[in-house]
Protein backbone atom coordinates (compact mmCIF):
# COMPACT_ATOMS: atom_id res chain seq x y z
CA UNK A 1 0.00 0.00 0.00
CA UNK A 2 1.06 3.59 -0.66
CA UNK A 3 0.55 6.44 1.77
CA UNK A 4 0.08 9.72 -0.11
CA UNK A 5 0.87 12.74 2.08
CA UNK A 6 -0.48 16.17 1.10
CA UNK A 7 0.58 19.22 3.16
CA UNK A 8 -2.07 21.93 2.78
CA UNK A 9 -2.15 25.57 3.82
CA UNK A 10 -5.00 27.81 2.64
CA UNK A 11 -5.61 25.46 -0.28
CA UNK A 12 -9.40 25.51 -0.31
CA UNK A 13 -9.56 26.67 -3.91
CA UNK A 14 -7.23 24.01 -5.36
CA UNK A 15 -7.10 20.95 -3.14
CA UNK A 16 -10.28 19.34 -4.47
CA UNK A 17 -8.71 19.06 -7.93
CA UNK A 18 -5.59 17.56 -6.37
CA UNK A 19 -7.54 14.96 -4.39
CA UNK A 20 -9.80 14.01 -7.31
CA UNK A 21 -6.73 13.38 -9.49
CA UNK A 22 -5.51 10.89 -6.88
CA UNK A 23 -8.87 9.18 -6.45
CA UNK A 24 -8.86 8.51 -10.20
CA UNK A 25 -5.62 6.50 -10.05
CA UNK A 26 -5.35 3.16 -11.86
CA UNK A 27 -3.57 1.87 -8.74
CA UNK A 28 -6.13 2.03 -5.93
CA UNK A 29 -4.33 0.55 -2.91
CA UNK A 30 -3.48 3.77 -1.12
CA UNK A 31 -4.42 6.01 1.78
CA UNK A 32 -4.61 9.77 1.34
CA UNK A 33 -3.34 11.79 4.32
CA UNK A 34 -4.08 15.52 4.11
CA UNK A 35 -2.28 17.57 6.75
CA UNK A 36 -4.07 20.88 7.24
CA UNK A 37 -1.25 23.17 8.39
CA UNK A 38 -3.24 25.76 10.32
CA UNK A 39 -5.21 27.03 7.31
CA UNK A 40 -7.42 30.08 7.82
CA UNK A 41 -9.65 29.35 4.82
CA UNK A 42 -12.00 26.42 4.05
CA UNK A 43 -9.29 23.83 3.38
CA UNK A 44 -10.35 21.61 6.30
CA UNK A 45 -14.04 21.68 5.41
CA UNK A 46 -13.33 20.78 1.75
CA UNK A 47 -11.21 17.79 2.77
CA UNK A 48 -13.70 16.72 5.42
CA UNK A 49 -16.54 16.77 2.88
CA UNK A 50 -14.52 14.65 0.46
CA UNK A 51 -13.59 12.19 3.22
CA UNK A 52 -17.28 11.31 3.62
CA UNK A 53 -17.26 9.93 0.07
CA UNK A 54 -14.01 7.94 0.34
CA UNK A 55 -12.74 6.35 3.55
CA UNK A 56 -9.15 6.41 2.28
CA UNK A 57 -9.02 10.18 2.86
CA UNK A 58 -7.73 11.15 6.31
CA UNK A 59 -7.61 14.72 7.60
CA UNK A 60 -5.05 15.83 10.17
CA UNK A 61 -5.32 19.33 11.64
CA UNK A 62 -2.25 20.95 13.16
CA UNK A 63 -1.02 24.47 14.03
CA UNK A 64 0.81 26.22 11.22
CA UNK A 65 4.43 25.12 11.08
CA UNK A 66 5.32 25.03 7.39
CA UNK A 67 5.38 22.35 4.70
CA UNK A 68 8.27 20.40 6.24
CA UNK A 69 6.53 20.06 9.61
CA UNK A 70 3.25 19.14 7.90
CA UNK A 71 4.92 16.39 5.87
CA UNK A 72 6.61 15.04 8.99
CA UNK A 73 3.22 14.91 10.71
CA UNK A 74 1.89 12.89 7.79
CA UNK A 75 4.86 10.50 7.99
CA UNK A 76 4.11 9.76 11.65
CA UNK A 77 0.63 8.41 10.91
CA UNK A 78 1.35 6.75 7.55
CA UNK A 79 0.66 3.01 7.29
CA UNK A 80 1.79 2.25 3.74
CA UNK A 81 4.85 0.33 2.62
CA UNK A 82 5.68 3.32 0.43
CA UNK A 83 5.37 7.08 0.83
CA UNK A 84 4.47 9.58 -1.90
CA UNK A 85 4.22 13.35 -1.45
CA UNK A 86 1.93 15.58 -3.49
CA UNK A 87 1.58 19.34 -3.01
CA UNK A 88 -1.96 20.61 -2.57
CA UNK A 89 -1.92 22.94 -5.58
CA UNK A 90 -0.56 20.26 -7.93
CA UNK A 91 -2.33 17.33 -9.58
CA UNK A 92 -1.36 14.04 -11.20
CA UNK A 93 -2.25 11.86 -14.17
CA UNK A 94 -4.24 8.61 -13.57
CA UNK A 95 -1.20 6.32 -13.93
CA UNK A 96 1.01 8.32 -11.55
CA UNK A 97 1.08 5.85 -8.64
CA UNK A 98 1.18 2.82 -10.93
CA UNK A 99 4.21 4.19 -12.77
CA UNK A 100 6.02 5.08 -9.55
CA UNK A 101 5.60 1.53 -8.30
CA UNK A 102 6.75 0.13 -11.62
CA UNK A 103 9.97 2.16 -11.40
CA UNK A 104 10.65 1.60 -7.70
CA UNK A 105 9.45 -1.93 -6.97
CA UNK A 106 12.93 -3.43 -6.55
CA UNK A 107 14.95 -3.12 -3.31
CA UNK A 108 17.19 -0.08 -2.83
CA UNK A 109 15.73 1.63 -5.89
CA UNK A 110 14.03 5.01 -5.93
CA UNK A 111 11.26 5.36 -8.53
CA UNK A 112 10.77 8.76 -10.16
CA UNK A 113 8.29 10.18 -12.66
CA UNK A 114 8.85 13.40 -14.54
CA UNK A 115 7.08 16.66 -13.78
CA UNK A 116 5.01 18.83 -16.12
CA UNK A 117 4.79 22.62 -15.98
CA UNK A 118 2.51 24.54 -18.33
CA UNK A 119 2.19 21.55 -20.64
CA UNK A 120 5.92 20.83 -20.91
CA UNK A 121 8.13 18.34 -19.06
CA UNK A 122 10.55 20.04 -16.66
CA UNK A 123 13.30 17.56 -17.49
CA UNK A 124 14.40 15.99 -20.75
CA UNK A 125 12.06 13.21 -21.89
CA UNK A 126 13.40 9.86 -23.06
CA UNK A 127 11.81 7.09 -25.10
CA UNK A 128 12.12 4.56 -22.28
CA UNK A 129 12.61 4.48 -18.53
CA UNK A 130 16.26 4.39 -17.51
CA UNK A 131 18.28 3.79 -14.35
CA UNK A 132 21.23 5.47 -12.67
CA UNK A 133 23.61 3.46 -10.52
CA UNK A 134 24.60 5.51 -7.48
CA UNK A 135 28.26 5.61 -6.53
CA UNK A 136 30.86 7.46 -4.51
CA UNK A 137 30.29 10.70 -6.46
CA UNK A 138 26.62 10.91 -5.40
CA UNK A 139 26.98 14.19 -3.51
CA UNK A 140 28.60 16.11 -6.36
CA UNK A 141 26.39 14.46 -9.00
CA UNK A 142 23.26 15.32 -7.02
CA UNK A 143 23.96 18.85 -5.84
CA UNK A 144 25.91 20.15 -8.83
CA UNK A 145 25.79 17.74 -11.74
CA UNK A 146 23.47 16.53 -14.47
CA UNK A 147 21.96 13.92 -12.15
CA UNK A 148 20.39 16.52 -9.85
CA UNK A 149 18.74 18.43 -12.69
CA UNK A 150 17.61 15.16 -14.28
CA UNK A 151 15.66 13.92 -11.26
CA UNK A 152 14.75 17.35 -9.76
CA UNK A 153 15.23 18.19 -6.08
CA UNK A 154 11.50 17.99 -5.33
CA UNK A 155 10.18 15.21 -3.07
CA UNK A 156 6.87 15.26 -4.91
CA UNK A 157 7.67 13.08 -7.91
CA UNK A 158 9.35 10.21 -6.09
CA UNK A 159 8.56 6.94 -4.32
CA UNK A 160 10.04 6.43 -0.84
CA UNK A 161 10.18 3.18 1.10
CA UNK A 162 8.72 3.94 4.54
CA UNK A 163 10.91 1.43 6.39
CA UNK A 164 14.07 3.09 5.03
CA UNK A 165 12.82 6.45 6.33
CA UNK A 166 12.11 4.90 9.73
CA UNK A 167 15.35 2.90 10.01
CA UNK A 168 17.53 5.91 9.20
CA UNK A 169 15.34 8.54 10.88
CA UNK A 170 14.99 10.56 7.70
CA UNK A 171 12.61 13.51 8.05
CA UNK A 172 12.27 16.96 6.53
CA UNK A 173 14.38 19.62 8.30
CA UNK A 174 11.89 21.98 9.91
CA UNK A 175 14.31 24.81 10.65
CA UNK A 176 14.68 25.91 7.01
CA UNK A 177 12.31 27.27 4.37
CA UNK A 178 14.47 26.72 1.27
CA UNK A 179 15.97 23.39 0.28
CA UNK A 180 14.18 21.05 2.70
CA UNK A 181 13.14 18.76 -0.18
CA UNK A 182 16.69 18.73 -1.54
CA UNK A 183 18.16 17.60 1.78
CA UNK A 184 15.43 15.02 2.42
CA UNK A 185 15.87 13.41 -1.01
CA UNK A 186 19.66 13.37 -0.72
CA UNK A 187 19.62 11.68 2.68
CA UNK A 188 17.30 9.02 1.28
CA UNK A 189 19.44 8.48 -1.82
CA UNK A 190 22.42 7.71 0.40
CA UNK A 191 20.72 4.40 1.24
CA UNK A 192 19.77 3.55 -2.35
CA UNK A 193 21.84 1.75 -4.98
CA UNK A 194 20.01 3.19 -8.00
CA UNK A 195 17.18 5.36 -9.22
CA UNK A 196 14.85 4.50 -12.07
CA UNK A 197 13.38 7.45 -13.96
CA UNK A 198 10.17 6.91 -15.89
CA UNK A 199 9.92 8.03 -19.49
CA UNK A 200 6.50 9.48 -18.62
CA UNK A 201 5.72 12.95 -17.27
CA UNK A 202 2.72 12.43 -14.97
CA UNK A 203 3.02 15.03 -12.20
CA UNK A 204 1.61 18.50 -12.93
CA UNK A 205 3.64 21.11 -11.07
CA UNK A 206 1.73 24.35 -10.51
CA UNK A 207 3.76 27.47 -9.74
CA UNK A 208 2.54 29.26 -6.62
CA UNK A 209 3.43 32.96 -6.78
CA UNK A 210 3.43 33.17 -2.97
CA UNK A 211 5.97 30.37 -2.53
CA UNK A 212 9.14 31.11 -0.56
CA UNK A 213 11.45 30.68 -3.54
CA UNK A 214 9.49 33.10 -5.71
CA UNK A 215 8.56 35.69 -3.13
CA UNK A 216 10.45 38.98 -3.09
CA UNK A 217 9.66 39.25 0.62
CA UNK A 218 11.95 36.39 1.58
CA UNK A 219 15.14 37.14 3.51
CA UNK A 220 17.30 35.12 1.13
CA UNK A 221 20.68 35.58 2.87
CA UNK A 222 19.25 34.34 6.19
CA UNK A 223 17.27 31.46 4.69
CA UNK A 224 20.08 30.19 2.48
CA UNK A 225 22.44 30.44 5.45
CA UNK A 226 20.16 28.03 7.35
CA UNK A 227 20.10 25.69 4.35
CA UNK A 228 23.89 25.77 4.09
CA UNK A 229 24.21 24.91 7.77
CA UNK A 230 21.77 22.03 7.37
CA UNK A 231 23.73 20.76 4.39
CA UNK A 232 26.97 20.80 6.36
CA UNK A 233 25.22 19.07 9.28
CA UNK A 234 24.44 16.06 7.09
CA UNK A 235 27.95 14.86 8.00
CA UNK A 236 26.67 14.16 11.53
CA UNK A 237 24.53 11.36 10.12
CA UNK A 238 27.50 9.57 8.58
CA UNK A 239 27.02 11.05 5.11
CA UNK A 240 29.97 12.94 3.70
CA UNK A 241 29.37 16.09 1.68
CA UNK A 242 32.78 17.48 0.81
CA UNK A 243 33.68 21.14 1.27
CA UNK A 244 34.24 21.70 -2.45
CA UNK A 245 30.83 20.19 -3.23
CA UNK A 246 29.24 22.66 -0.82
CA UNK A 247 31.24 25.56 -2.30
CA UNK A 248 30.11 24.65 -5.79
CA UNK A 249 26.52 24.33 -4.60
CA UNK A 250 26.81 27.74 -2.93
CA UNK A 251 27.96 29.29 -6.21
CA UNK A 252 24.98 27.75 -8.01
CA UNK A 253 22.62 29.11 -5.37
CA UNK A 254 24.15 32.60 -5.57
CA UNK A 255 23.88 32.55 -9.36
CA UNK A 256 20.24 31.44 -9.22
CA UNK A 257 19.38 34.04 -6.57
CA UNK A 258 21.00 36.89 -8.45
CA UNK A 259 19.16 36.02 -11.67
CA UNK A 260 15.70 35.96 -10.09
CA UNK A 261 13.43 38.69 -11.55
CA UNK A 262 12.81 40.41 -8.22
CA UNK A 263 16.59 40.92 -7.93
CA UNK A 264 17.27 41.95 -11.51
CA UNK A 265 14.51 44.58 -11.26
CA UNK A 266 16.10 46.30 -8.26
CA UNK A 267 17.60 49.77 -8.50
CA UNK A 268 21.32 49.94 -7.82
CA UNK A 269 20.82 51.39 -4.33
CA UNK A 270 18.42 48.58 -3.40
CA UNK A 271 20.72 45.98 -4.96
CA UNK A 272 23.67 47.34 -3.00
CA UNK A 273 21.76 46.96 0.28
CA UNK A 274 20.63 43.47 -0.75
CA UNK A 275 24.20 42.38 -1.46
CA UNK A 276 25.52 43.86 1.78
CA UNK A 277 23.65 41.16 3.70
CA UNK A 278 24.89 38.43 1.34
CA UNK A 279 28.53 39.54 1.61
CA UNK A 280 28.47 38.80 5.34
CA UNK A 281 27.04 35.31 4.91
CA UNK A 282 28.81 31.97 4.90
CA UNK A 283 26.97 31.21 1.66
CA UNK A 284 28.71 34.07 -0.15
CA UNK A 285 32.11 33.19 1.29
CA UNK A 286 31.66 29.57 0.22
CA UNK A 287 30.64 30.59 -3.30
CA UNK A 288 33.56 32.99 -3.63
CA UNK A 289 36.04 30.29 -2.62
CA UNK A 290 34.77 27.70 -5.15
CA UNK A 291 37.76 26.39 -7.12
CA UNK A 292 35.93 24.32 -9.73
CA UNK A 293 36.21 25.71 -13.25
CA UNK A 294 32.79 26.82 -14.44
CA UNK A 295 31.29 28.81 -17.31
CA UNK A 296 32.07 32.50 -17.90
CA UNK A 297 28.95 33.73 -16.10
CA UNK A 298 29.76 31.86 -12.89
CA UNK A 299 33.43 32.80 -13.04
CA UNK A 300 32.43 36.46 -13.34
CA UNK A 301 29.98 36.18 -10.46
CA UNK A 302 32.54 34.39 -8.32
CA UNK A 303 35.11 37.14 -9.01
CA UNK A 304 32.62 39.86 -8.05
CA UNK A 305 31.65 38.06 -4.85
CA UNK A 306 35.26 37.44 -3.85
CA UNK A 307 36.25 41.09 -4.40
CA UNK A 308 32.88 42.66 -3.55
CA UNK A 309 32.59 44.35 -6.91
CA UNK A 310 28.94 45.29 -6.38
CA UNK A 311 28.52 47.67 -9.30
CA UNK A 312 30.15 45.24 -11.75
CA UNK A 313 27.91 42.47 -10.41
CA UNK A 314 24.89 44.72 -10.91
CA UNK A 315 25.87 45.33 -14.54
CA UNK A 316 26.37 41.58 -15.06
CA UNK A 317 22.92 40.62 -13.87
CA UNK A 318 21.33 43.42 -15.91
CA UNK A 319 23.11 42.03 -18.96
CA UNK A 320 22.30 38.43 -18.15
CA UNK A 321 21.17 37.63 -21.69
CA UNK A 322 24.59 38.60 -22.96
CA UNK A 323 26.50 36.28 -20.64
CA UNK A 324 24.11 33.28 -20.35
Amino acid sequence: MISVVIPAYNSGGVIEKCIHSLLEQTYQQFELIVVNDGSTDNTASVVERLSYTDKRIKLINRPNGGAAAARNSGLKVANGNYIVFVDSDDYVEPRYLEELLKCGDTPETMGIVRMIYEGRALTRLTAESHSYELGSDLADDYFNGHFGSEIAFSASNKLFERQVLINHRITFPENIKIGEDMIFVFRYLCYMKRVTVSAKALYHYVINASSVTLSGNTDYPAEYEKTLNSLRAIDENGVCVGKEVIRRWALEVMTYSLMCPFVTRKSYSDFKAYMYAFYHSMLCRSAASCRIQTDIKRRAIRFCLAHRKTYLLYILIKCNKLIS
